[in-house]
């Protein structure tokens, strides 16, 4: 019984790796100026604020676009 977890958990290691390895999107890093960096992306009028439980985040489109 134990051989048989032993192996079941090998091939699942395996599958997450083939599937890690296989995936064709790169995570790229936000590009993000200088002006951008100090707060001022924030001030853009295509930001959209969501709020929830009483809190405000801020989503910034403008970079999610530049990586697609």
């Amino acid at each position: 019984m134990r051989k048989v977890y032993l192996f079941d958990m090998g091939l699942l290691v395996l599958a997450g790796t083939v599937a890690a390895v296989l995936n064709d999107e790169p995570v790229h890093p936000a590009k993000l100026s200088k002006a951008d960096i100090e707060g001022h992306v924030f001030d853009r009028p295509d930001m959209i604020e969501l709020t929830e439980k009483g809190s405000t985040n801020l989503h910034d489109t403008v970079n999610e676009s530049a990586t697609e």
